[in-house]
């Protein structure tokens, strides 16, 4: 039977019964107030629009927030609020700050412990504590770049460089600089919930007349320099040649030269072009090898001109009238070069020590 009833259609509504009054009843209503009903909805739609931005705060990558209730308190000091979205009242406010690591470049001109006005470009880095906003706003501001960090740069700049002379800022106690500029920064800053991480000096820039100055110094210094390095070089060619001059000169004795001469004859004798040797110089060598230049002896007969004795082809060349004089003059040759053979010879077995030994008796022997 139940489930008969469930099965079974549903009977439609009479005319008359009180669901259908209910129903027309609202339906009315509505026609009738269809003009203020949309003029209400339109109104907390654009309301909702106007404090959508105020009521939905999206806190990005490494900044935190700070909430200060209008009506309940003020600025909540226990809570931080960190990344992502967050739904607050309208009338409420998010202050949020930038928590990651800043760069700030700053320019001063200060004077030295003497006087000179020197420009520095100088790099600080610092952050606020993420912990610490809710003090840093309440104590300083959310301002407090323009409030704490700059006036601190520029007072432990100008205390630092007022201490040091110029020639400190180009030597190894430049580092020495920075480190007690940053020192001073963290005294400025004190208390504050802000971290100073670093400080750096980027340049500094002197006077023009002085960089003009400096400059032309630089440069003669280094003209200074570079005429010491020619002069030294100049120096040390001289004395090499000296040096080099005094040797040649100690080992140029007699004996050496009549090595020389004899050598020369020989290789001279040894040659297969056509030649002519006037002899009759000092221990029987030529004139142009006469080490002490005494001339010919009176003995020796004047040699007329030759000709051409043999063409450097190994051609027979022309004989002209004084040919019995050629042919003498070529057996002195012949004689002189077997000579200076026997004479060299006897240098090498006898050695250095008894050169003069060996001339002599040589000479005697061919005489």
């Amino acid at each position: 039977m139940s489930q008969n009833n469930d099965t079974a259609p549903l009977e439609p509504c009479e005319e008359g019964s009180p669901r259908v009054s209910r129903r027309r009843a609202f339906l009315n209503w509505l026609d009738e107030r269809k003009g203020p009903l949309s003029a209400w909805a339109l109104g907390i739609s654009l309301l909702v629009l106007l404090v959508w931005p105020y009521m939905i705060i999206t806190i990005q990558p490494g900044h935190v927030g700070v909430l200060y209730k209008r009506f309940l308190g003020g600025t909540v000091m226990d809570v931080r609020y960190g990344e992502g979205t967050h739904v607050v009242l309208p009338w409420d406010t998010m202050h949020i700050f930038d928590a990651r690591l800043h760069e700030e470049l700053f320019s001063c001109t200060v004077p030295t412990q003497n006087g000179m006005l020197i420009s520095l470009d100088v790099t600080a880095y610092y952050h606020p504590v993420a912990d610490k906003t809710p003090v840093l706003l309440t104590t300083v501001g959310k301002d407090y770049r323009e409030k704490l960090v700059l006036p601190s740069i520029e007072s432990a700049v100008r205390g630092v460089v007022s201490g040091h002379d110029l020639e400190d800022f180009f030597s190894e106690r430049s580092n020495l600089i920075q480190d007690q500029i940053h020192v001073n920064m963290l005294q400025s800053i004190g208390r504050h919930p802000i971290i100073i991480d670093g400080f750096f000096i980027r340049a500094v820039k002197l006077p023009q007349d002085i960089s003009l100055a400096i400059n032309a110094k630089m440069i003669a210094r280094q003209n200074v320099q570079e005429a010491k390095e020619r002069y030294k070089a100049r120096f040390i060619e001289a004395q090499s040649v000296k040096m080099t001059q005094e040797t040649v000169s100690a080992g140029l004795s007699e004996s050496f030269l009549r090595w020389q001469g004899i050598e020369a004859t020989k290789k001279l004798a040894e040659s297969a072009n056509a030649k002519i040797v006037v002899v009759g110089g000092k221990d029987g060598l030529p004139l142009i090898l006469n080490a002490e230049g005494t001339p010919a002896s009176a003995s020796t007969p004047p040699l007329a001109p030759a000709g051409k004795l043999e063409a450097p082809t190994g051609q027979q060349a022309p004989i002209s009238q004084s040919a019995p004089d050629a042919r003498k003059m070529a057996e002195t040759a012949e004689q002189q070069a077997s000579f200076a053979e026997r004479v060299a010879q006897q240098v090498i077995d006898a050695g250095a020590s008894g050169l003069d030994h060996v001339f002599g008796s040589s000479l005697s022997n061919s005489r």
